[in-house]
């Protein structure tokens, strides 16, 4: 039977009265520019935005996209804002370009902000060759640090993302360790930092884009929140841990080379702008 479009089904959900996809108020929809009263535009798909404050990505720049030749900077940033910066695409419509990446501040420190995507951006195997492997060795962080780091951001914006350290703790359920102590830009949140900023397994649930749905996810059924990956070990250590619809932690034994779980890159940013 030949797939949905994820925004047919969406109308079909509105029609039928289908669980959670009834926004609070209306708002409108930054693709078709139409006002909407559901979690998503029944024309395109597009997600309710968020109505917290959002920070644009350089001084002097409201587009939402930094293309260089000035020094790019934030300021006034909390906990909770969310953050442009960068491009990925996230519509599934190639041909109008990739679209704003949105960054929700979870922590602030100093001069730096911890970010992770407001949206699951794409369908990633923890590791292509289906090894068992670690945090440290798997595939998917290297592609996070070369191929999405380079797509996503421009030479001005990558120069704001520092390489921080990441030393991995032990799987408190289990004992295992993921292994090792990591230089990354980008990276995924492990078991105690999902639980430090997403105390609730509400505040855990995350839509996918229309691109990584398209990708084929595991996905609620109410077609709204995907799965995304965790950087921590699971019940083996050559396993990976992850975040399922209902936003509960999982660590059941799932091969690494599985491709239909989402990834929600997380980063540091200077918030001084770059050298």
């Amino acid at each position: 039977m030949k797939k949905l479009n994820h925004a047919l089904i969406m109308m079909l959900m509105l029609v039928i009265g289908g669980v959670g996809v009834y926004a609070d108020e209306s708002w409108i929809c930054p693709t078709c520019g139409e006002e909407r009263t559901s979690n998503f535009c029944t024309e395109d798909g597009t997600p309710k935005q968020n109505s917290s404050q959002t920070v644009n990505n350089a001084s002097g720049n409201s587009s939402g996209n930094s293309s260089g030749g000035y020094a790019v900077s934030f300021s006034d940033v909390s906990i909770g804002d969310t953050i442009t910066l960068g491009t990925y695409e996230q519509d599934n419509i190639i041909s109008n370009g990739p679209e704003d990446i949105e960054w929700i501040v979870l922590d602030v420190q100093d001069d730096r902000a911890l970010m992770i995507s407001k949206y699951e951006l794409d369908v990633m195997s923890y590791d292509y060759f289906l090894f068992h492997v670690s945090w440290e060795t798997c595939s998917l962080r290297s592609w996070l640090n070369h191929d999405f780091l380079n797509e996503a951001f421009t030479s001005d914006e990558k120069a704001l993302i520092p390489a921080v350290t990441l030393t991995e703790e032990a799987n408190s359920e289990y004992g295992t360790n993921s292994a090792g102590v990591t230089q990354d830009r980008v990276f995924l949140l492990s078991i105690p930092e999902v639980l430090k900023y997403f105390p609730s397994d509400n505040e855990r649930k995350c839509t996918q884009t229309e691109y990584a749905y398209a990708k084929g996810v595991q996905y609620s059924e109410d077609m709204i929140y995907g799965w995304w990956w965790l950087r921590s070990s699971s019940s083996a250590d050559s396993y990976a841990t992850f975040v399922i619809y209902n936003g509960s932690i999982t660590d059941a034994v799932l091969a690494p080379g599985d491709y239909n779980i989402c990834v929600r890159p997380a980063l540091w940013i200077n918030l001084g702008g770059s050298d």
